[in-house]
């Protein structure tokens, strides 16, 4: 199915795949999830042995290019991102992956487990993506454009929970009051 069309750049993994780690709400159990889960634990296991491993296990799920593999690059940063802040400053400053549905569940991840590594710099542009909010062509009623965008800043914001400072963390609390 997905992993077997190589002409198909989206694998649309995110759909049958909902989170790299094993989790409820992954819908099956069968071969192309059964072959995520040993990847990943083949790449965990591999990156475990330190920095180099880590470097090469994730210079190779980049060049696979497929969103799944790029999915477990950022499940295995998040487990080793000390090991790896170059690399996850550079994947939490994408703004394809920041963006990108596909990746949302593990780009979340890695941005709540590694924001403080971030320099100061990289956590404003972080906050400005979000400030700045998304691509709202769309939607036609500017009322509903609005309280998406907000809903949508609150989605974010959640991520960033444990590290948010005024006036973000204000932001935050009246976004969550509001919904």
């Amino acid at each position: 199915r997905a992993l077997q069309n190589e002409d198909d750049a989206a694998d649309h993994s995110y759909i049958w795949r909902r989170a790299i780690e094993d989790h409820s709400q992954n819908q099956e159990q069968g071969l192309d999830s059964l072959l995520v889960g040993a990847i990943r634990d083949a790449a965990e296991k591999i990156a475990r042995k330190g920095r180099t491993e880590v470097m090469e296990v994730v210079a190779q799920l980049k060049d696979l290019g497929r969103p799944i593999f790029r999915r477990i690059e950022l499940y295995v940063l998040a487990r080793f991102k000390n090991e790896a802040s170059g690399l996850v400053a550079e994947r939490l400053t994408d703004r394809g992956l920041f963006d990108g549905a596909e990746y949302r569940h593990e780009y979340s991840i890695l941005l709540g487990e590694a924001f403080d590594i971030l320099s100061p710099d990289q956590q404003k542009t972080i906050f400005a993506w979000i400030e700045e909010g998304f691509d709202v062509k769309e939607i036609q009623n500017p009322e509903e454009v609005q309280r998406y965008v907000r809903s949508w800043q609150m989605k974010r914001l959640y991520w960033l929970k444990g590290h948010l400072s005024e006036p973000w963390s204000g932001r935050y609390q009246k976004l969550i009051e509001e919904f």
